[in-house]
């Protein structure tokens, strides 16, 4: 039979957990919300000063001791790319928690008008966050991020994207987007979209990651942390 105390100790244990999942949770959003508005400040609170970021179309990097030029890279890199604008939504996020570590897997939905040969297109794409948090001083962040790439589709403009002149009129980014609608059922016309970089010869990281359970993510992280390290010591 379960004391009180018993009961007790069960009831904070379950309330920490929770506590601790949320946090980890806000932190992607946090992301999502940074990489919309190409926001430099508040990218710079995701990550840890020596955390290592893996994506897709690029080799692996790492912070060397400061997450805020860290996150001014990231954010110039994005200025420079031919996306007027990201969407990007997290929908949701699985977390499994070891003590000060946490290892999380999130789905990403990722809405990007751009301009390709003159030609107005919008791309669909789901990607997927695989992450190593750890909390230092009380405070989760990632200390390694890998960003695979999922399913994706093309569509024409069928008239001028709402999305990217209320939350980027004149092509600038809005700190306060009013509408993120792209007006579906205009008559958009699917196109198969060209291959990722990765899929051009590029560094990708792969694995199989796939499952009911976080577990994988673990061990792919934890290969990927043996395999990058040394290169970007």
């Amino acid at each position: 039979m379960t004391t009180p105390a018993g009961r007790h100790d069960d009831l904070e244990r379950s309330l920490r957990e929770l506590l601790d999942k949320q946090a980890i949770r806000e932190v992607c959003l946090i992301y999502a919300r940074a990489t919309e508005r190409r926001d430099a400040e508040a990218l710079a609170t995701v990550f840890h000063d020596d955390a290592i970021y893996e994506h897709f179309q690029a080799p692996p990097a790492r912070a060397n001791g400061s997450a805020r030029e860290f996150a001014d890279k990231m954010v110039a890199e994005m200025r420079a790319a031919p996306i007027k604008v990201k969407g990007l939504m997290i929908p949701s996020t699985l977390v499994e928690l070891e003590g000060d570590v946490a290892f999380a897997e999130s789905l990403g939905l990722s809405l990007n008008p751009m301009e390709i040969n003159g030609e107005q297109v919008t791309y669909l794409r789901t990607l997927r966050y695989l992450d190593r948090f750890e909390r230092r001083d009380g405070e989760w962040r990632i200390a390694h991020r890998i960003v695979l790439h999922g399913g994706y589709e093309r569509f024409e403009a069928a008239a001028p994207s709402p999305f990217v002149e209320h939350f980027a009129p004149g092509g600038r980014v809005s700190p306060t987007p009013t509408t993120c609608s792209t007006r579906c059922g205009n008559g958009c016309v699917p196109r198969p979209y060209p291959p990722p970089v990765s899929d051009r010869g590029r560094s990708t990281p792969t694995a199989d990651v796939g499952g009911p359970h976080v577990v994988p993510v673990r061990r792919h992280l934890e290969e990927a942390r043996r395999r990058v390290l040394p290169g970007i010591l």
